[in-house]
């Protein structure tokens, strides 16, 4: 009984906040309310996986940025609503958690933190534009959307190291 009454005076807070957010045009309020929320989702994830099952991850970052990489790139080519590019960030981040946890849940203690590790910085070093000739050459088309255009088509560009 206790847990409804929480859940109905939290969502009674939030639609408070959210109504009061977008009576007084307050952009602040609604970016951080995202990034307690964001916050709130990370923490309960490593609760989950850190609190009852007892590993350490540290590739929960990755599949994050896996979701937002992957919503970037649909939304170039074909521009979508934003709840289907989150539900199709969240599925191709889930089919990759699915496989890498295949690999890696068997693997027990500091083990397992290292094949973490390993994820979190290959796809860090895969999402990482790079220098090539003149021009930044980003790994991925989501990099190079969520960047300025100009960080990697020109040599005037405020990213060039030419300046």
């Amino acid at each position: 009984m206790r847990s409804w009454i929480f859940l109905l005076i939290a969502l009674a807070v939030g639609a408070v906040v959210f109504f009061g957010a977008r009576y007084l045009h307050n952009d602040y309020l609604f970016f951080a309310g995202y990034v307690v929320l964001e916050y709130l989702v990370l923490a309960t994830a490593w609760n989950i996986l850190g609190g009852y099952c007892g590993y350490v991850n540290f590739g929960t970052a990755a599949f994050f940025a896996l979701g937002a990489y992957t919503s970037v790139a649909i939304h170039k080519f074909s521009p979508m609503p934003i709840p289907v590019l989150i539900l199709t960030g969240g599925i191709v981040s889930g089919i990759v958690g699915l496989g890498m946890g295949y690999l890696t849940l068997r693997l027990r203690g500091a083990f397992f933190s290292i094949a973490t590790l390993a994820l979190g910085t290959t796809s860090a070093a895969r999402a990482a534009p790079t220098w090539c000739g003149r021009r930044w050459r980003p790994w991925s088309a989501a990099t190079s959307n969520i960047c300025s255009w100009s960080c990697w088509c020109w040599r005037s560009s405020p990213c060039s190291p030419h300046g």
